[in-house]
């Protein structure tokens, strides 16, 4: 090995590192001889460095593979340029898979079969040759390819080859594939073939001639010459044209046929189907044709546009289909300017209008005539036959007169008769009939006037309601309504006998009556009026706000209601709001404004003991409280200023918790809010004493207040009976004061001892003559 080309000094299978432990220092060729390892056999695993040459005696492993190639042959691989052919080289593809520069290759068989591959002949002058018995080209692959782009080249078939495309064989020959040359297509060119453009057109022929043509799509002639006759024009035909679908003709038809005769047929097999020629201008497209019998609207010709407008069936009978409204005689479905004459009947189911001066309905059948007619002065709609019914706009005339206006909503004019109508008359028999004669309205009868109700079947009278009999009664079986009031300024008691006992209102000897009275036996009844409020008895008693006739008494009140208000009453703590127990509505029967008086007699309460429950004795403290903190006043009314009344205030009995004294009623007129204090017993003091609770009631304004006196009456009496008791004993006190100051003074004339004798001392014997002196309390004995 050279001196500079050493391998790495570390590779254990190249070096003899025994020997090599100065690698800096210079190396004869002999030491470096030494140093490398001797190979006479065997394998080497890693690399192998020569400077010259490597001597093989046996086989090359390369990698598991023995390579077999010999040394000439691996030469071939010697200076290669991937994709570049070299003289005496190996071909080696480049990164494309492509190789250039092969001067010539010759082979049986070359296949293109991958994607978009193709061989190219780019030469000049160069070519394929393929000398071999059934030899061919195939490019199978897809978008594979022969491409020949040299100056020059070309591709050439022998008399014996052939060209398949496809599998198919081309026979034509070169002459026949150069009709395709220069072929244009859509376009015709002379001396090549007719090929169709992208549209499946063509056109630029001049002439073409066919014993037959069959044209399945469309057929194009360019030519403008314009048709005069049967011979002349773009396109003529000795025979005649068969059309399977649409003839669309630009300017006109013209069929001279002098003969007459069917000159358009339109013929339909199909039962469901419609034969129609349309007429179409720059905005709307019309038909006209037949319907099968099974279509809609069926065995009919008709005319349409966008909705059927005209239908005619097999019997002539014809539909115009259009809803246009007329307003006038230029408008509508059907305008006609002359007459129209129908010999059988018309019929419309909406406004039929004559508009014209004069417009009438003129009626004829013989001799006889009338006629509807609307009058241009005065307006109003005339039935004219001898007699006239006008209809204008204040209402309906009937009367002779043709000209008469209506005054009123039905008007028989000026003419004054008994009877102006009559609703029923037969034969001699008096009429039932309405009149006016003599300033009066005269309601024409056989009998009475009777007024019926409910619905029955003709001739058959409903229920009967009213009844005015001739003698000028008028009596009634259902209720009698009055929106307005019942009145009655007089008295008549004709025929009211035989009502028996009935309720009856008279206005006589200038006084209103209603009452209850049988003016056939002369016996009063009990009349009721309101809701159970006034309750009249037969013997003159009344009785309110009860349902009873029973007499208690010439005026008799029941029940009893409190005035209240609807959201109550309560007072205000420093706690919070709550109730101002114990003070309840007060219930009342009879309401004075000012004062009762009682001529005889007196105002007496039911005080039964029976009747009571809960009876206790009145506490004393209550009674004590009462004298000791409520005070009498003195006042006057504030709607009455003259009279001056004793009292007490409602305000200080609450405060001081009369819950019993003091009821509230409903204030007719607001009157000031108010807050009461309110008292609480005092423990601390004596019998009555009261402190302030600091709580207040608060009065609102609708509420007043109301106190019963009666109720004062026993606490009064109570406390007049604690004044008594307490003046007896201050009198049994008196006395016994006085029998002591007596006693006393006895004593003091007898010389006796002024120290009263002790009980012992009382019993005890002495010679001395006893005394003995009786007092209410014990007897004293004086001794003397």
């Amino acid at each position: 090995m050279s001196g500079n080309i050493k391998p790495d000094p570390y590779v254990p299978n190249l070096y003899n590192l025994n020997d090599f432990y100065h690698s800096m220092a210079p190396l004869t060729l002999e030491q470096g001889d030494d140093r490398y390892l001797q190979l006479t056999g065997g394998t080497l695993f890693g690399l192998l460095f020569c400077s010259n040459s490597l001597s093989v005696s046996g086989s090359i492993l390369l990698n598991g593979t023995i390579i077999t190639a010999s040394a000439t042959e691996i030469n071939f691989l010697t200076g290669i340029t991937p994709g570049l052919a070299s003289a005496s080289r190996a071909l080696v593809l480049d990164a494309s898979r492509n190789i250039t520069n092969i001067n010539s290759i010759t082979t049986s068989t070359i296949n293109c079969t991958s994607s978009a591959t193709a061989i190219n002949i780019s030469g000049v002058s160069g070519d394929i040759v393929l000398s071999g018995t059934a030899t061919s080209i195939q490019c199978t692959g897809a978008a594979s390819g022969i491409v020949i782009t040299g100056t020059s080249s070309f591709l050439t078939i022998g008399p014996s080859a052939s060209l398949i495309l496809n599998s198919i064989t081309l026979t034509s020959t070169g002459t026949e594939l150069n009709y395709l040359h220069g072929s244009t297509p859509g376009s015709g060119t002379a001396s090549n073939a007719l090929v169709l453009d992208a549209s499946r057109n063509i056109n630029n022929i001049n002439s073409l001639s066919t014993a037959t043509m069959s044209i399945s799509s469309s057929f194009n002639i360019t030519a403008t010459t314009d048709s005069t006759s049967t011979s002349t024009g773009s396109f003529t035909t000795l025979g005649g044209v068969g059309v399977a679908k649409s003839l669309y003709v630009g300017t006109g038809i013209v069929i001279p046929n002098a003969s007459g005769g069917d000159m358009i047929t339109l013929t339909s097999t199909s039962s469901a189907a419609r034969n129609t020629i349309q007429f179409i201008t720059d905005t709307q497209t019309w038909e006209c044709g037949t319907r099968g019998s099974t279509a809609s609207n069926p065995n009919t010709f008709y005319i349409y546009n966008g909705g059927y407008k005209l239908l005619m069936n097999t019997t002539g009978d014809t539909s115009i289909l259009s809803t246009t409204d007329s307003s006038s005689a230029s408008t509508g479905c059907l305008k006609l300017s002359g007459g129209l004459g129908v010999v059988k009947n018309m019929y419309c189911t909406g406004t039929l209008t004559l508009d014209r001066n004069g417009s009438n309905l003129a009626f004829t059948n013989g001799s006889n005539s009338g006629l509807i007619e609307l009058a241009a002065s005065p307006n109003m709609l005339r039935v004219v036959n001898g007699y006239a019914v006008n209809i204008g706009s204040a209402g309906v005339t009937i009367a002779s007169g043709s000209s008469a206006a209506a005054r009123y909503a039905i008007d028989l004019q000026a003419t004054a008769n008994d009877i102006q109508l009559c609703l029923f008359q037969s034969g001699s028999n008096a009429a039932y009939a309405i009149g006016a004669n003599n300033s009066a309205l005269e309601f024409h009868s056989g009998s009475a006037f009777a007024w019926y109700g409910g619905t029955t079947g003709n001739g058959a009278l409903g229920t009967k309601l009213l009844n005015l009999t001739s003698g000028g009664s008028l009596t009634s079986t259902q209720n009698l309504i009055s929106l307005a009031g019942v009145h009655s300024n007089s008295l008549n008691t004709t025929g009211l006998a035989a009502l028996g006992n009935s309720a009856h209102m008279h206005f006589g000897a200038s006084t209103g009556s209603f009452f209850t009275y049988d003016y056939g036996t002369g016996q009063y009844g009990n009349t009721m009026i309101g809701n159970n409020s006034i309750a009249s008895c037969s013997n003159g008693y009344v009785n309110i706000n009860t349902s009873s006739f029973t007499q208690n008494a010439p005026l008799a009140v029941f029940g009893s209601t409190g005035f209240t208000r609807a959201t109550g009453f309560g007072y205000l703590a420093s706690s919070g709001s709550g109730t101002a127990t114990g003070f309840t509505n007060r219930p009342f029967s009879i309401y004075s404004e000012w004062g009762i008086i009682v001529g005889s007699g007196e105002i007496d309460v039911f005080s039964d003991l029976r009747l009571k429950k809960n009876v206790l004795p009145l506490n004393d403290e209550l009674c004590s409280r009462f004298i000791k903190h409520i005070n009498p006043i003195q006042f006057k009314y504030n709607h009455d200023d003259d009279r001056e009344h004793y009292g007490y205030s409602a305000q200080q009995l609450m405060s001081y918790g009369y819950t019993t004294l003091v009821g509230m009623t409903h204030a007719d007129q607001p009157l000031p809010e108010e807050k009461i204090p309110t008292y609480i017993l005092d423990t601390d003091g004596k019998l009555g004493d009261m402190k302030l609770s600091g709580e207040t009631i608060d009065l609102p304004g609708d509420v007043r207040l109301c106190v019963s006196m009666i109720d004062m009456i026993p606490i009064l009496h109570k406390c007049i009976q604690a004044q008594q008791k307490a003046m007896d004993d201050m009198m049994n006190q008196i006395t016994e004061l006085k029998e002591k100051c007596e006693l006393m003074v006895g004593a003091r004339n007898l010389n006796v001892p002024t120290t009263p004798p002790t009980n012992d001392t009382l019993d005890t014997p002495t010679p001395l003559r006893r005394t003995r002196i009786f007092t209410k309390k014990k007897i004293v004995l004086i001794q003397r």
